[in-house]
């Protein structure tokens, strides 16, 4: 019966020093860092929609599900062309207005 006794405190010890080590930084657990294969593009300070397209990220292993990023990016795409072609029609009129106002005929 001793010797179950001598086998739980030496199990115990080496439990009691792991723990320690590790919290003292000496043992370090966990994976490596993931190595990046693929180039991480990001947003341009003015963006278009092609840019939203062209976004790479880094991969994670507790990343965001990447389904749903692109349905979000997918979004902000339409949106973006849309509003550009809403400036750029504003854009056109403006130049007609200007051309009326530069013509003399109002």
């Amino acid at each position: 019966m001793s010797i179950w006794i001598v086998l739980g405190m030496c199990a115990a010890a080496v439990v009691v020093v792991l723990a320690i080590a590790t919290g003292v930084g000496a043992i370090r657990g966990g994976l490596e860092p993931p190595v990046e294969t693929r180039p991480v593009l990001t947003l341009p300070a003015e963006p278009t929609a092609a840019d939203i397209h062209a976004v790479r990220f880094s991969l994670a292993f507790r990343g965001y599900r990447m389904d749903q990023v692109d349905a979000v990016l997918a979004r902000l795409s339409d949106r973006v062309t849309a509003q550009d072609a809403a400036l750029a029609e504003q854009d056109e009129r403006i130049a007609a207005l200007e051309r009326q106002v530069a013509g003399g005929s109002c």
